[in-house]
């Protein structure tokens, strides 16, 4: 396989492989085996995404586990593309990879809130016990206000894009406009 993707060659593949899918379905067999192909061209397409630079300060033991978590998200949901539909598997794939991408690393974030809350909550409680407290307190109170300003703003984003899309689908079509009658005029070229 090269080091790049025929999306061509992929979709054929794809459409191959889902046709084998669903006469197994039909006949009662068991789920065919992903050809090597379509799973040598899930790996190079999370492995790509993991190049971006978005995700170049997440440590290579962390990005490993979501480049494997990015795969396994490819394998499961291969049967939703539809070949009559979509012709870009490769968009499609490369979709899938960057909302697991984001997921892990979301969930990532939530637990480091959930440690630091914790850690604050313990040093509260013990208040004389850790010196050290006051220097890290104002790094881990600032990450966690951050981690809630961003919480917030992300539902502010996702409540003005739902009303939007609610506008959109009950919007009533407009009444066409009458078209615009020409102004009566008489060109008067003698007197």
């Amino acid at each position: 396989m090269a080091n790049y993707i025929e999306n061509k060659e992929m979709y054929q593949a794809l459409k191959e492989y889902l046709e084998q899918c669903n006469q197994a379905e039909q006949q009662g067999l068991p789920q065919p085996v992903i050809p090597r192909y379509i799973g040598e061209a899930f790996i190079q397409i999370a492995n790509g995404l993991a190049r971006n630079r978005r995700f170049s300060k997440i440590p290579n033991s962390n990005l490993s586990d979501m480049i494997s978590e990015a795969i396994a998200s490819c394998v499961v949901k291969i049967r939703n593309f539809d070949y009559n539909k979509y012709q870009n598997p490769f968009a499609y794939f490369t979709q899938i990879c960057w909302f697991s991408f984001m997921g892990d690393l979301t969930e990532e974030y939530r637990r480091d809130k959930a440690i630091y809350e914790s850690c604050v909550q313990m040093n509260a409680d013990n208040s004389g016990v850790d010196p050290d407290y006051d220097k890290h307190s104002h790094t881990v109170e600032a990450f966690i206000g951050n981690f809630e300003q961003r919480e917030l703003e992300r539902k502010k984003s996702f409540d003005k894009d739902k009303k939007f899309v609610h506008r959109i689908l009950t919007k009533k079509p407009a009444k066409p406009k009458p078209a615009p009658t020409p102004p009566n005029f008489e060109l008067k070229l003698w007197d």
